[in-house]
């Protein structure tokens, strides 16, 4: 399951909210998960209902937004929090298939925080852009002045068939399942020379966190930022 990160400081807050909402309604629960799917829903339920088409930039509609909550929301939040957790523990526990999982990944780009990328955009905010291919096969890619970055994600199975297998490491990343470092960055149908990537997996789930410093990127600089930020995504999963 993928803990939401930093949501409230994302410009994509109302879709992103919606999306968890909607991943909630559409999946049925295993009958031990039932109170605490229920406890998670209505919570997403309630947030995604205020936050709808508001701009987290903006300070007035946030408060306004936040109004809208009432005194019980701490407890409420806490409340899912914690089922949250119990859901995330039977998951690991008992699906031991990705496409057997609760699936609340929708958008690649929650893999990874405002303050873990920091390391690759020290100076500025990066555009984001989350990318769809369809289950299980999803991207982000992070554009700034002068670095960028992204996270994509697979079954685990064709990222070894497609990249794995047929591509010579750098070298070896350590506390990574299937972590190797990889010269130029590696995206979903794309390549390129510049950079470094990084692959991870966990479970039936793996993929590859690139980083691109300066004008070609540097390995000694990318490689360690792209293992950092592989271990907190491969977290995520």
């Amino acid at each position: 399951m993928l803990v939401f990160a930093n949501i409230m400081d994302d410009p994509k807050l109302s879709d992103r909210l919606a999306k968890a909402e909607a991943a909630f309604a559409d999946t049925e629960p295993p009958a031990e998960l039932t109170e605490d799917w229920k406890t998670v829903a209505e919570f997403f339920g309630v947030i995604s209902k205020a936050f709808a088409g508001v701009d987290p930039t903006d300070g007035d509609q946030l408060r306004k937004a936040q109004a809208t909550l009432g005194d019980g929301i701490d407890a409420q939040a806490a409340a899912a929090g914690e089922a949250g957790i119990r859901i995330t523990s039977y998951g690991k526990k008992n699906c031991a298939k990705a496409d057997d999982a609760v699936a609340f990944l929708t958008d690649a780009c929650d893999l990874l925080t405002k303050k873990e990328l920091r390391k690759v955009f020290p100076a500025d905010d990066p555009v984001a852009e989350g990318k769809d291919f369809g289950k299980d096969f999803l991207e982000c890619i992070w554009t700034g002045k002068t670095a960028k970055a992204s996270v994509m994600v697979m079954p685990l199975d064709k990222l070894k068939a497609d990249y794995l297998d047929k591509s010579t490491p750098l070298s070896a990343v350590e506390g990574l399942e299937n972590g190797n470092a990889y010269r130029g960055t590696i995206g979903i149908g794309r390549l390129s020379s510049k950079g470094h990537a990084v692959s991870f997996s966990h479970g039936d789930l793996g993929g590859f966190v690139s980083v691109q410093t300066g004008d070609r990127g540097s390995r000694v600089v990318d490689v360690p930022i792209a293992s950092d930020l592989a271990k907190a995504a491969a977290g995520r999963l």
